[in-house]
């Protein structure tokens, strides 16, 4: 019995939960508490991730709104050139407004201006020219009683002052506060056409417009081409014969006769060497054309074609043969010809290739 009750007192009493080798035991109690608390580690940690997503995403939101704002303000750079081209671009919005704006100025007060007492026409200064008197330019320019020097239509008086086919160019000066000056330029006379039968005769420029025409007297033994040729040479002009019977000429308009537009060709086309030596030309047809020098040659030029050619077979036939030759024929310029004095036969010149 004493054994016995020294063994009991020898072990150590057994624990709540731990076996009889003093190993705890899992009992219900204890996996219920365990349970709980992983559950309560589980939810920790199941909170702390979605405050973390959605720490993320916040962060990952306000950089991306960061980011717009960046794209969407420019920079100061360009900021500023963009303030500089709309500048530039309202510069010239801004002078086109003014020029508008004192051009309307302008015009209100030159209207205002042009009717005002203080300007009208009381005096016109008309120089006479060779052709026109003062009285005649006076009266074609018809300016109106109250016309003032700002509202005189130049344009028209001009106009008035050419139906006088002597007028070339009228110029037009306002010396105010009360005078209008008008000069004329005449025509510059080119030609003296005679016409057929030979008892008239017409006074044309170099541009072949019809002038004005003049009587042909011719005395007793002489002729109406001796005559023309003096009436040409005191208006320092190249006289025209041998026209077509078909010709009508009306002053001031222009000359539309072939034959005589030829021969205008020609003159126009010489150069002064060559054309200050002509006296004549006779114009039957174009393909006829022909012209006399002062030294009585005579020159047979056909068409008006390759004529700084033909010039200069002309000029070199002359200077081969001075104050011999009467007559050279170039109506084709590569083989001319022509005769000296004291000869009958044609003589055949060196010619010019074309």
């Amino acid at each position: 019995m004493a054994g016995s009750s020294r063994t009991g007192a020898g072990q150590r009493p057994t624990r709540r939960g731990s076996d009889s080798g003093g190993r705890p035991v899992r009992g219900s109690g204890s996996r219920g508490g365990t349970a709980r608390g992983g559950a309560t580690r589980s939810g920790t940690r199941t909170s702390a991730a979605r405050s973390g997503s959605a720490t993320r995403a916040g962060s990952s939101r306000q950089r991306t709104q960061t980011s717009s704002r960046r794209l969407q303000t420019p920079s100061p750079s360009r900021a500023a050139e963009a303030v500089k081209g709309n500048s530039r671009l309202r510069v010239p919005a801004i002078i086109a407004s003014v020029v508008a704006g004192i051009a309307v100025v302008g015009l209100v007060t030159l209207l205002i201006l042009s009717h005002l007492p203080v300007f009208v026409i009381t005096g016109i200064d008309a120089p006479s020219t060779q052709h026109m008197s003062s009285e005649e330019i006076i009266k074609l320019a018809a300016v109106e009683e109250g016309t003032t020097l700002l509202s005189v239509d130049v344009d028209q008086l001009q106009d008035r002052i050419r139906r006088n086919p002597w007028a070339d160019h009228i110029t037009v000066h306002r010396q105010f506060p009360s005078t209008l000056r008008v000069e004329v330029a005449e025509r510059a006379v080119g030609s003296v056409v005679l016409m057929n039968p030979g008892n008239l005769a017409w006074y044309m420029d170099s541009s072949g417009v019809w002038i004005e025409p003049t009587k042909v007297t011719v005395p007793d033994g002489g002729s109406s081409v001796d005559v023309a040729l003096g009436i040409a040479r005191d208006a320092g002009a190249v006289l025209i014969t041998d026209i077509p019977t078909t010709v009508s000429p009306v002053a001031g308009s222009q000359v539309t006769d072939d034959g005589i537009n030829a021969a205008l060709t020609y003159l126009t086309s010489f150069t002064s060497e060559l054309r200050d030596q002509v006296v004549r030309m006779c114009a039957a047809n174009t393909a006829s054309i022909s012209c006399t020098l002062a030294s009585g040659v005579e020159v047979s030029l056909g068409s008006p074609s390759n004529i700084e050619t033909k010039e200069s077979v002309v000029k070199q036939i002359l200077s081969e043969h001075p104050n011999q030759v009467t007559f050279i024929n170039v109506r084709v310029p590569s083989s001319p010809s022509y005769r000296v004095i004291g000869s009958s036969d044609v003589q055949q010149g060196s010619g010019v290739t074309v």
